[in-house]
């Protein structure tokens, strides 16, 4: 895989770098034993890797790996202080070094609590650095850096802290200005719903009116909020379009059972708008007469060169739904150890992103041959810096950097998400030394 914009590649997954760069299991497993890997490692630790910066979590797998090789805590610093400004940061380096001290402080590793703390107080990112670790943090490891941060207070705009958030609504209390600004904050308007008091009725009317497009797409996001209404099966397929794509996603997907008939019309054509959004529904609602489509998704998929996404909803679908064609689209048997999760050798490309949990899901569901009891050392080696299940709350997600650089500014490859959160305990549990226990 390859970004068109300045030429970089993601090494191939069979080797050590480019498995630690998708995040996977056997890349931190592999790492353990081979010679070289604080090299590879390293180069993570200088380019964020990650699909989506906005939801992929990548914090605990980099700082387990820093602890258990032992790396110097030293350089990781350094990465804070020699980053570029926030607006050229195109590799999103201070974030991806700032995420590996935050973890590693949690986990009680010399030197990353007083590296980040230095930096706080005379870093240029101070700001981001402070917000970052005040959310997990104890209080006491912060809250004395108040006076560093105090001159810079008053030149903060509405919009460029998180007021709501600490290390801000500890302080509050002992500066007005800080008292102020969360005040301002917690007076914002929410989302604005100018249907909110518009029947439904009249909803659907409005989006029969070619003349009212403009308005498709708040109308259809105040439906979302309402129960299913049959009625908009009717009209689906004429507001199919980019004025009203991403609402009538969502809408579609609402209408759970009550769409299956269409959805089995709409995907008997690939080029048609809502396609994949049949495919969705089938996978979700359909029954075993739909296994066929949807092994014949994961060819769709397969077509499509710049496409990550999906195979995690079509591997659950075809899980849920059992019988021989589901049987039929998963890979040939293998021994435990290296039988890897559903469809992933033969289907998803290393470096995806939502598929892996949705993979993970559907390894657990009965009645698919092949599938019972195959939660085995397999999802570890081949498993990923994701973890779902309850596990994942534990430690919440870091908000992406600053600098407007997300999904569609940033240099790289284009986005697929991932869950953004995972256990404490992938990096606080395991001994130095040992094996990583990414996967379930």
């Amino acid at each position: 895989m390859s970004s068109d914009t300045d030429g970089w590649h993601y090494a191939s997954p069979d080797t050590v770098a480019g498995a630690l760069q998708r995040g996977l299991g056997r890349g931190a497993h592999r790492a353990m034993s081979a010679p070289a890997a604080p090299d590879p490692v390293t180069d993570c630790l200088r380019r964020d890797y990650r699909w989506d910066w906005q939801v992929d979590e990548r914090d605990v797998y980099l700082a387990r790996l820093v602890r258990d090789l032992r790396m110097p805590i030293a350089p990781i610093v350094a990465r804070l202080h020699d980053a570029p400004p926030a607006d050229s940061d195109d590799d999103n380096e201070f974030a991806v070094a700032l995420g590996v001290l935050e973890v590693l402080g949690r986990a009680g590793v010399d030197g990353a609590v007083d590296g980040v703390r230095r930096y706080i107080r005379d870093g240029d990112r101070r700001i981001d650095a402070l917000e970052t670790v005040s959310r997990t943090w104890p209080v006491p490891w912060w809250d004395d850096l108040y006076p560093a941060i105090t001159g810079r207070i008053g030149a903060l705009t509405e919009y460029e802290a998180l007021w709501l958030s600490p290390p801000w609504t500890v302080w509050a209390d002992r500066d007005e200005r800080i008292a102020a600004a969360v005040r301002s904050a917690k007076r914002r308007p929410g989302p604005q719903r100018p249907f909110a008091e518009e029947p439904t009725g009249a909803l659907l009317s409005l989006l029969r009116r070619a003349d009212r497009a403009d308005d498709w797409r708040p109308a259809l996001r105040e439906l979302r909020r309402r129960r299913p209404e049959p009625g908009l099966l009717d009209l689906v397929e004429d507001l199919a379009g980019d004025r009203a794509a991403g609402p009538l996603n969502g809408v579609v997907d609402s209408l759970g059972a009550l769409a299956v008939p269409a959805a089995r019309r709409w995907i008997r054509t690939a080029e048609h708008p809502l396609a994949w959004a049949g495919l969705r529904l089938l996978a979700a609602h359909g029954d075993v007469t739909d296994a066929p489509a949807l092994v014949a998704g994961l060819d769709w998929l397969d077509a499509r060169p710049g496409d990550r996404c999906g195979y995690g909803h079509l591997a659950c679908g075809l899980a849920r739904i059992g019988g021989p064609a589901a049987a039929a689209a998963l890979p040939p048997p293998a021994p435990p150890v290296v039988q890897p999760a559903l469809v992933r050798t033969r289907r998803l490309p290393a470096g995806g992103g939502h598929a892996r949990p949705g993979e993970r899901a559907a390894q657990t569901r009965r009645g698919v041959d092949g599938l019972r009891g195959r939660r085995t050392a397999a999802g570890r080696a081949t498993g990923t810096a994701q973890r779902p299940g309850r596990r994942a709350a534990a430690i919440p997600a870091r908000r992406p950097h600053r600098g407007g650089r997300g999904p569609r500014g940033r240099r790289g490859p284009p986005r697929c998400g991932r869950g953004p959160v995972t256990g404490r305990s992938l990096i606080a549990t395991t001994a130095p030394g040992r094996r990583s226990t990414a996967g379930p």
